[in-house]
């Protein structure tokens, strides 16, 4: 589910001040002044073409100004047409930020002045979806120890917290809200604050500011300052206040997530679109799915924003949510419909503003009187998420090659999220084999223990049976000399996802998996998006597709204030690691699997056992690393260590996943997780205790089997075949195993029995 909020905080400029950057300020004449009033009036109204040139009659009376140069440059970047202005701009403010003036020290107070300038280079980085370049950045602001404006603190406390968020960090993210909280909210004159929604106005406020105050409006202009500051206060309160409701959706706190939620009722949060799509994601989370989608339906087209003026496509975010509660209810199909509607409105939104761009710049040679796209709704575009959910939502429905074609496309810009590795390589394997169900269709399966039958009766020839040597047809892949690197539906490639993924977990995971990890060589280009690239350590990955701070300052706060804030580097909560904990265990089943078809018996063992090792394994796994660890030990010809393996008293429960326990207050209760629950019309299989103890028994069978001990496997497997009945399903394989033992034994009249009784019955009905 998406929330529906967005960050649309514009570029900020410098004020202009007198003096160059991190020097002693010259003397400001009164004209200077003047074009600096007229400049700020000029951008607050709007009309940047009498801004530029202003400031370029006072960039001519003060050249060495960087400060000055610094507003130029923001002012010709919102008056510009030019298709490459984003790049313009960020080139531009990268060429200022090197220059230093003569005898130029780099003290924390001269990053101080130029700390405008480098926000605005972050916020140019966050909206071309490089995240971690900017997160770099705004770091470095937001742990300087000089003091800065509030308004100032607030913007770069919402980056960062957006950035932290969109990283998929949202541990980090309540450690500095908790931290911001402390500083900023609870402090006499500066306190309870929060970022509100900004107007076209507020979005250009503080770029331009005239330095200059007269003694006769001095009192006045302070009154109003405090009032104003009290406002922006009470707005960055209630922003911190949806911050924190948004942490407790990623984290699945629903407790938490409600109590927030009664609290923003509680101070009189008007209801808007944001605070529609967050109740939705609060019920969603909570099971309430047709309440969910009557809040949603709630939305009025008619009054909502555009995409130019919104940075954001409602119509997109709409049929998503939609879409995710179809899927929760088990209902892929209908989530595919929607998704699809979603983007063809993600591609409609985009072509308005690029249609709209190109009309206007054809009808008009007047600059002034062109329009282009909002720097808050450029690289908006949705199309690889929704890629991706379609994916999901494709395999679900058993359309394996389709999804992997979304997948493919999805990886363009998510190569370094270890959730898509595993789709893909979970494509992969439905493609070579997309249900075990059929081997328990035993009626439907017996025509094929022979393979076919010589001689007739009716010509008093005796008949012949030869019987099939397997009862699974082995997938043939014609790669036409093409490398296992290269995207197809085949096992090997689907290995080589596994090992993407397995390399792509956090750390900590990786470690305690007890896999050995292959070192990867540093050549990926350095292009980010949600949830992607570590930006100073690109990492390539096999079968790619594409390539601390600890203080803050403030002018109301002291530096004894904040000595002891925290390092943004947090501890994961128990939601963040019992969600990497769940992925880790299915990227090692899978791997164990796909080991096993391909014939690496070693590596499967391996990771069987790295399986196997893990606490409070989800019974469904344990079954699967136990039957795995178990094939691998048979086919290394250790067939007493795989009976260790096939002991039916240790499977208690066949859950697929490891539940998460949410913490409120001293009380601890374990809630259902829900974004990783599957459809529950698609269930796994086998679904019984009683049906996965016949698996088990039926492969002891089979052990006992090649290790000679027949009549021992036969006992058992009559214990398996007796079983049988409409709580208990036994694979088709018992009767294979059966004609096996029997024809060992020498007990050619029960075999011919037995033929007689499944395969000729089955050809007489």
């Amino acid at each position: 589910m998406n929330s529906g909020e967005s960050t649309q905080d514009a570029i900020s400029g410098r004020d202009v001040q007198s003096g160059e950057v991190g020097t002693t300020n010259n003397s400001v004449s009164e004209r200077e002044r003047e074009l600096a009033r007229e400049a700020l009036a000029e951008f607050v109204r709007a009309d940047f073409q009498a801004c530029s040139a202003i400031l370029e009659k006072l960039e001519a009376l003060r050249p060495q100004d960087l400060k000055v140069t610094h507003n130029k440059i923001i002012s010709d970047f919102y008056r510009s047409c030019e298709p490459q202005r984003m790049e313009i701009l960020r080139k531009s403010l990268n060429a200022i930020d090197v220059v230093r003036p003569p005898n130029a020290q780099n003290s924390e107070s001269e990053e101080a002045e130029r700390s405008m300038l480098k926000y605005n280079q972050a916020v140019i980085l966050f909206h071309s979806k490089k995240y971690r370049a900017a997160l770099d950045i705004i770091t470095g602001i937001f742990a300087l120890n000089e003091p800065l404006e509030e308004c100032f603190v607030h913007k770069i406390c919402t980056i960062l917290l957006e950035i932290h968020l969109i990283l998929g960090k949202p541990d980090t993210a309540m450690l500095l809200v908790h931290f911001v909280e402390n500083q900023f909210t609870s402090l006499p004159d500066s306190s309870k604050s929060v970022l509100g929604e900004q107007g076209q106005n507020q979005k250009h406020e503080g770029l331009i500011k005239a330095n200059s105050k007269t003694t006769a409006n001095l009192a006045a202009e302070k009154e109003q300052k405090k009032d104003s500051i009290d406002v922006a206060a009470e707005a960055f309160r209630i922003k911190l206040m949806k911050f924190k409701l948004r942490i407790y959706l990623k984290t699945l706190q629903v407790k938490l997530c409600k109590r927030e939620w009664k609290s923003l009722v509680s101070l009189g949060m008007p209801t808007n679109l944001s605070t529609i799509f967050l109740k939705a994601n609060l019920e969603y989370l909570r099971k309430n799915f047709k309440k969910a989608m009557k809040i949603l339906n709630s939305i009025n087209s008619e009054t909502c924003p555009d995409f130019r003026s919104s940075g954001e496509s409602i119509a997109v975010l709409y049929y998503n949510n939609i879409a995710s509660l179809h899927f929760a209810m088990g209902k892929p199909h209908l989530a595919c419909f929607y998704l699809k509607a979603a983007l063809e409105e993600n591609k409609k939104s985009i072509e308005s503003v690029k249609g709209k761009k190109d009309a206007n710049n054809s009808n008009s040679t007047d600059s002034s009187t062109q329009t282009t796209v909002p720097i808050h709704a450029q690289g908006k575009y949705k199309h690889y998420e929704l890629m991706y959910s379609l994916g999901v939502s494709l395999l679900y429905t058993g359309q394996a090659t389709k999804a992997f074609n979304c997948f493919i496309e999805a990886s363009q810009v998510y190569y370094r999220n270890p959730r898509l590795w595993l789709r893909m390589a979970e494509s992969c394997i439905m493609c070579h084999k997309s249900s075990n169900k059929v081997d328990f269709d035993v009626a439907a399966k017996r025509k094929d223990i022979v393979e076919r039958v010589i001689g007739d009766n009716e010509n008093g020839v005796s008949r012949k049976f030869v019987l099939a040597s397997s009862l699974t047809k082995n997938c043939k892949y014609n790669s036409e000399g093409l490398s296992y690197a290269m995207p197809q539906l085949t096992l090997e490639y689907g290995m080589l996802c596994l090992k993407n993924a397995l390399f792509l977990l956090p750390m900590a995971e990786k470690e305690d998996s007890g896999v050995p990890h292959p070192t990867f060589k540093t050549c990926i280009p350095q292009e980010e998006g949600l949830k992607k690239t570590s930006g100073n350590q690109p990492q390539t990955l096999l079968g790619s597709l594409s390539p601390n701070s600890q203080k803050i300052g403030n002018h109301n706060v002291s530096s004894s204030h904040i000595d002891n804030a925290p390092k943004i580097a947090s501890q994961p909560s128990q939601c963040t690691i019992t969600e990497n904990l769940n992925l880790k265990i299915s990227i090692l089943a899978a791997s164990s699997y796909i080991s096993l078809c391909l014939g690496d018996y070693v590596v499967a063992l391996e990771h069987a056992k790295s399986l196997l090792s893990i606490k409070n394994l989800p019974g469904a796994h344990w079954l699967l690393g136990n039957l795995y660890a178990a094939e691998s030990l048979i086919f290394l010809d250790r067939i007493f260590e795989a009976l260790e393996h096939l002991k039916l008293e240790s499977l208690q429960d066949l859950s697929t996943y490891i539940p998460i326990g949410e913490v409120v207050g001293d009380k601890e209760k374990v809630v259902e997780e829900v974004i990783e629950q599957k459809p529950s019309k698609v269930s796994w299989y086998p679904s019984n205790i009683a049906t996965a103890k016949s698996i088990l028994r039926y492969n002891l069978a089979v052990a006992y089997a090649i290790r000679g001990e027949l009549d021992k496997s036969g006992e058992i497997l009559k214990q398996v075949w007796t079983s049988k009945g409409p709580d208990c399903d036994v694979p088709i394989h018992v009767i294979m195993l059966a004609l096996y033992i029997e024809l060992q034994l020498g007990n050619i009249d029960v075999a011919r029995s037995l033929i007689k009784q499944h395969y000729c019955l089955e050809l007489q009905q």
